[in-house]
């Protein structure tokens, strides 16, 4: 199970799922993206996705969400992700 907020990215395992056991951690700095002030903490994305079969969790946010610049729309074309992985 994944989840997102100001803390970052968390990952949970669910084997017993009476008590999940986070299993893994991207705290907001490794989110963080040019001009955004990490001490803010990442604010979570709308629709957090995970693909189980490629082992991938995509995640989106507000681009105006905890900074002082205001929203610009961006071609999702020219915007290209830097994967991340959990240790």
């Amino acid at each position: 199970m994944f989840g997102n907020g100001p803390f970052g990215l968390r990952a949970w395992s669910l084997a017993d799922p009476a008590h999940p056991r986070q299993i893994g951690e991207l705290p907001a700095a490794a989110l963080a993206l040019p001009g955004d002030d990490v001490s803010k903490g990442f604010r979570e994305g709308e629709h957090l996705q995970s693909d189980p079969v490629h082992k991938l969790v995509f995640v989106t946010r507000d681009l105006s969400a905890r900074t002082s610049r205001p929203a610009v729309r961006r071609s999702t074309s020219s915007t290209r992700a830097t994967p991340r992985t959990f240790a």
